[in-house]
């Protein structure tokens, strides 16, 4: 995942989101956040002063992270880490995964598995996709080659439509590199596969579809 002053990383919308689907809601709301390293974005909640007392946060993430975010908020009881998804059974209410998805080799049937908890947001920011073919290719990132996927925006959101959801915000981020907004760095890429922003999406399960 990049974050916080790393390059790449996109202003986050679960605030903004969580704070419109917290009017109307008074019981203990579950959110699961994929790719979330040491629960940053769960700091970012209490920072923004929200009603985070029937807030319950879990955190998808490697086993070592795991450990370490076990570690910092053992005193937290909302908090959680776990290596893998939940089995079906379990119910969450929102499902985010921010600047992450595109590491995730088999997308598809990952994006399956998570829907399959039938969460009523899928909340996406930072999602590599745009005006550009679907394609595949390696990220050097600080030494390393990371597999990365750059979607075309309205395959990607076909796809998760597919899967029982319906789009509701779609809009251009900032990419932030070294503390600067730019274009992303593709220029080594042909233009007609360069992205100039990531993208922010936010799909609402459909409940008539999936009954």
């Amino acid at each position: 995942r990049e974050d916080g002053n790393r390059p790449g990383a996109s202003r986050g919308i679960l605030k903004e989101v969580l704070a419109g689907y917290l009017v109307g809601h008074v019981t203990p709301i579950s959110i699961l956040d994929f790719g979330g390293g040491l629960a940053l974005e769960y700091l970012r909640l209490q920072a923004a002063r929200l009603p985070m007392k029937n807030i319950r946060f879990c955190v998808i993430v490697t086993p070592t992270i795991c450990r370490a975010g076990r570690t910092f908020f053992r005193f937290e009881e909302r908090v959680n880490f776990r290596s893998t998804l939940p089995s079906a059974g379990r119910r969450i209410n929102i499902f985010h995964a921010a600047n992450s998805l595109h590491y995730v080799l088999d997308w598809k049937k990952f994006l399956a598995r998570a829907l399959s908890l039938k969460p009523e947001l899928l909340v996406l920011p930072g999602v590599m996709a745009g005006p550009i073919p679907t394609f595949g290719s390696l990220q050097s990132y600080y030494g390393n080659r990371l597999p990365v996927w750059f979607w075309n925006e309205d395959e990607f959101i076909s796809v998760v439509e597919g899967l029982g959801y319906d789009c509701v915000f779609r809009n251009q981020a900032e990419a932030r590199y070294f503390g600067r907004v730019r274009d992303l760095p593709m220029s080594n890429f042909p233009r007609s596969h360069r992205l100039r922003r990531k993208c922010d999406l936010v799909f609402r399960r459909n409940t008539a579809r999936q009954a």
